[in-house]
C-alpha cells in the first residue's frame, strides 16, 4: 500500500544520501516487514523545518503575496531556504538562523555545518526527482541530534507529505502513491 510506497521512497533516499556521507538515523529497513530501524534522536527544540524551494508555491505565495512580483509557478534564479518551527497550530513560523544559535538549539559552527549539509541534501534531492522524471518545486526535511552521538542528522522522513512534484513532461502534479513508486 501507500506505507510501503513511502517507506520505499524514504529507504531508497536515506541511502543514497548516506552513500554521499549524509548521516542521517536510518539504520536499516526491510520493505517485507514494512520497517524502517532508525537511531535515537531528538529534534532540536519542537522540531525545525529546513525547507527548499525551487519554484515560488504555497505558504511562499502566501507570505509575500501583497508583494506585486509575487506569482504561484514562480521558478526562482536559484534556491531558496527557509528554517521553520514544526508548528501547525502557529502556521509553522519561520526562524532565522541567529535566533536558533542564539536560543541554544544549535551551536554556530553546528548551524553552519547543518547549512552546509543540508544544501547537499536538496542537491542530491533534485538531482534523484529529475532523474525520474520530476519537477521537485518544494521540500522539507528535518535534522536531529543523535541521541549516542550527538552528532546533527537527517531524520523523520523524505516522502510524498513532505515535498510537492510534478512530472517534467505532462507538468502535471504527481502525489501520494504515485509519486512514491517513482522510486
Amino acid at each position: 500500500g501507500t506505507g510501503r510506497a513511502c517507506l520505499k521512497m524514504t529507504s531508497l533516499i536515506f541511502k543514497q544520501l548516506a552513500d554521499l556521507g549524509i548521516k542521517t538515523h536510518m539504520v536499516s529497513f526491510d520493505l517485507d516487514k514494512n520497517s524502517m530501524d532508525v537511531k535515537k534522536a531528538a529534534a532540536l527544540g519542537n522540531g525545525l523545518e529546513w525547507v527548499a524551494r525551487w519554484v515560488g508555491t504555497g505558504s511562499f505565495v502566501r507570505r509575500y503575496k501583497s508583494l506585486a512580483c509575487v506569482k504561484d509557478g514562480m521558478r526562482f534564479p536559484s534556491l531558496i531556504t527557509e528554517i521553520t518551527l514544526k508548528d501547525d497550530a502557529g502556521g509553522d513560523p519561520m526562524i532565522d538562523q541567529s535566533s536558533i544559535v542564539a536560543l541554544g538549539l544549535l551551536t554556530e559552527k553546528e548551524m553552519q555545518d547543518t547549512q552546509k549539509a543540508n544544501l547537499a541534501v536538496m542537491k542530491s534531492l533534485h538531482d534523484m526527482f529529475k532523474e525520474r522524471g520530476l519537477d521537485l518545486w518544494d521540500i522539507k526535511v528535518e535534522w536531529g541530534r543523535d541521541s549516542e552521538s550527538g552528532q546533527i542528522i537527517l531524520i523523520d522522513e523524505v516522502s510524498p507529505n513532505s515535498c510537492r512534484a510534478y512530472d517534467l513532461q505532462s507538468g502535471k502534479k504527481i502525489e501520494g502513491r504515485e509519486l512514491a513508486e517513482r522510486f
